[in-house]
């Protein structure tokens, strides 16, 4: 398969001969032209790939500290099988990452990659991904995006090797505060004489 759909050439050079070969010099004018032979095939079925994604997240309004878990479904709806496929997902830079569980292949979250050796026809697989969020999340929505970035045979149809969701952290907090003395002094109150007071802040 990772011949793919190209021409494909295969040359054939002498390197070495016991007697000197009088026409492997350049300059003879007539330069390596009879040292070397090619030919080309060009695989006349080509097989190709149509593999797709979907990607969804368990909490799309979670709060700083809350964990937050994101499914990527590989599907293969053909009869064709696949091979040596690569998934791209790298975390967003907020998220702190926390683990992972595939049920097949394995997850690097250094560079965000999931490599699947293999998807046969009609099945589908998937790769679990465990982060916390961090305050650097912000207020805004945060998107995370997975990408198919490689396979054999090449698959036919980029449109659907892609798939994004997002999350927005929730930044809406609700306080109260109180204030009284604490301690109860008698009505009439000195220069001089100690005071405190208790303030309260709930959330």
């Amino acid at each position: 398969p990772s011949c793919g759909c190209l021409s494909i050439t295969n040359t054939a050079e002498i390197i070495a001969s016991l007697l000197y070969d009088s026409d492997s010099t350049p300059g003879n004018g007539d330069p390596l032209e009879d040292d070397q032979a090619s030919v080309d095939f060009t695989m006349s079925l080509c097989p190709t790939a149509d593999l797709s994604l979907t990607k969804t997240v368990d909490n799309a309004t979670p709060q700083v500290g809350d964990q937050i878990m994101y499914s990527v479904t590989l599907t293969n709806p053909n009869s064709t099988p696949a091979t040596n496929i690569t998934v791209t997902d790298v975390l967003p830079s907020c998220l702190t990452f926390d683990s992972w569980q595939a049920s097949a292949g394995t997850y690097n979250p250094n560079n965000g990659e999931w490599t699947v050796p293999s998807i046969n026809p009609f099945t589908y697989m998937n790769v679990v991904i465990f982060a916390t969020v961090t305050s650097s999340c912000g207020c805004v929505v945060v998107t995370n995006t997975a990408d198919i970035t490689a396979s054999l045979p090449p698959d036919s149809n980029p449109a659907n090797n892609q798939a994004s969701v997002d999350f927005t952290m929730q930044c809406d907090v609700d306080l109260s505060i109180s204030k009284s003395p604490d301690v109860i002094l008698p009505d009439t109150f000195h220069y001089g004489m100690p005071q405190s007071y208790l303030v309260d802040v709930e959330n």
